[in-house]
C-alpha cells in the first residue's frame, strides 16, 4: 500500500511536466495552400494543426510549399506579435495596420539586443486601404515578402480579430524552431492571448507588442512552442 501511495505522489507531481511539454510540441502537418486574406476559413485551414490561444479562438498552423502558414483568431480586433526563433536568434513579426520586422540576437549577459530593425518595406506604391478587399495594400505585403521573407494580413482587411501569415522557411533553421505569439485585443475583457499558455518573458513587453525598439530582453525560446515540420 505505501509503494502505491508513493508512486502516486510521483505521478501527481510529473503529470503536469508531461502534459507541458506534449502541449509545447508540435508536429506540423503539411497541407494545402491557403489565401493570406484574414478570412480563417475552415474549409481553408481544416488540414491545420490546432492548438488552445489563451485568451483567444484559437491558433492554426500547416506548411504549404516550403511556407509556414499560421492562421489565428481572438476575441476581439487588435495588433498581433509573433516570434519564431532559437535559443541564439529571434525574429518579431508585428502585424497590425503596417508591418514590422526586428531580429534579435542573444549577447554575452544573457539579455536579447535589437540587431536589425524594427522595419518596414519599401515600396512606391501603396493600395489605399479598403476592408474586404483581398488585395489591400498588396504591394505593401509583396514587397514585405520580398525584403524579409513573410507576410500577413493587415487589420484593415478583413475581421480586425484574425490574422493569417504566411513564412517562408528557405533560410530558417527549422531543425529546432521555436513560435509564441501575442495578440493584444482591444475590446477583449482578456487583453493579452498568448501562445504558449505558460508564456512568461519579453514577448509580453509592452513595446514590443506596439512594434517599437526595445533592449536588453529576456526572451525564452525553449520554453515556447517547439515545432516539427513534416516534410
Amino acid at each position: 500500500m505505501e509503494k502505491i501511495r508513493v508512486i502516486y505522489l510521483v505521478l501527481l507531481i510529473l503529470l503536469p511536466i508531461v502534459l507541458k511539454t506534449q502541449t509545447n510540441n508540435v508536429i506540423i502537418p503539411v497541407g494545402r495552400a491557403s489565401v493570406i486574406d484574414g478570412i480563417t476559413e475552415e474549409s481553408e485551414w481544416s488540414d491545420a494543426a490546432c492548438l488552445d490561444f489563451s485568451g483567444g479562438e484559437f491558433v492554426k498552423l500547416k506548411v504549404s510549399e516550403n511556407a509556414l502558414l499560421i492562421a489565428l483568431k481572438g476575441k476581439s480586433g487588435g495588433i498581433c506579435s509573433l516570434a519564431l526563433g532559437n535559443s541564439e536568434k529571434v525574429r518579431i513579426l508585428h502585424a497590425s495596420s503596417g508591418l514590422i520586422t526586428a531580429d534579435y540576437t542573444i549577447s554575452e549577459d544573457g539579455k536579447w539586443y535589437c540587431s536589425d530593425g524594427f522595419e518596414e518595406p519599401m515600396t512606391n506604391e501603396l493600395i489605399p486601404f479598403k476592408r474586404g478587399n483581398v488585395r489591400h495594400g498588396e504591394d505593401y505585403r509583396i514587397a514585405n515578402i520580398d525584403q524579409f521573407g513573410w507576410y500577413s494580413n493587415l487589420v484593415e482587411m478583413n475581421d480586425p480579430s484574425e490574422y493569417e501569415f504566411m513564412i517562408r522557411l528557405d533560410n530558417i533553421k527549422t531543425e529546432e524552431l521555436y513560435l509564441s505569439i501575442v495578440f493584444f485585443q482591444v475590446k477583449a475583457r482578456t487583453r493579452l492571448a498568448k501562445l504558449p499558455v505558460s508564456l512568461n518573458d519579453d514577448c509580453l513587453n509592452q513595446p514590443l507588442i506596439a512594434g517599437t525598439a526595445a533592449s536588453g530582453l529576456d526572451f525564452k525560446p525553449k520554453s515556447w512552442v517547439k515545432l516539427k515540420i513534416e516534410k
